[in-house]
């Protein structure tokens, strides 16, 4: 599968969607091949942790600390827990943040080229922003903890 999506509408833009008849299904189907994917890897990490389960539940709790690992039957289902959510909280946001883009674009008034121009320097404004906070924190951090970290006195 390498580092994308199986399908070759979904490793475009969604704003490059814009004025494309179809383009609701193609997100859609994009979302489901997202979460489809997210549910292959989440059941694989549940079906590790429950061989680990079976593997160390004749193990009690006072067992455990001379033991080299121990999985209870609840951390099993901790995958499975995040993936309903994460399910959940994908169908909606998917569907807003299209119709939110769909309307920015026909607010705009602008051409599709100048449209997309626009919102790719408004997000290249936007982590550049982060990349510099981001270098100028950990130069504040490290001349505020250098001394902690040096042990000076």
């Amino acid at each position: 599968m390498g580092l994308g999506t199986s399908k070759p509408s979904c490793g475009i833009t969604r704003r490059s969607l814009l004025n494309v008849e179809n383009a609701a299904e193609i997100v859609k189907s994009c979302s489901r091949n997202r979460l489809a994917y997210i549910w292959g890897i989440l059941l694989v990490v549940t079906a590790a942790l429950l061989v680990g389960y079976f593997n160390t539940r004749q193990y009690s709790d006072e067992e455990f600390p001379r033991k080299n690992f121990y999985v209870p039957f609840y951390i099993c289902l901790v995958p499975l827990v995040f993936g309903i959510i994460y399910t959940a909280g994908s169908w909606n946001s998917e569907d807003i943040q299209w119709k939110a883009e769909e309307l920015e674009f026909s607010l705009s008034g602008m051409p599709k080229k100048e449209y997309l121009q626009y919102r790719i320097g408004d997000d290249r404004a936007n982590k550049s922003f982060l990349g510099t906070a981001t270098s100028a924190g950990i130069l504040a951090g490290t001349n505020i903890l250098g001394p902690t970290i040096r042990a000076d006195r």
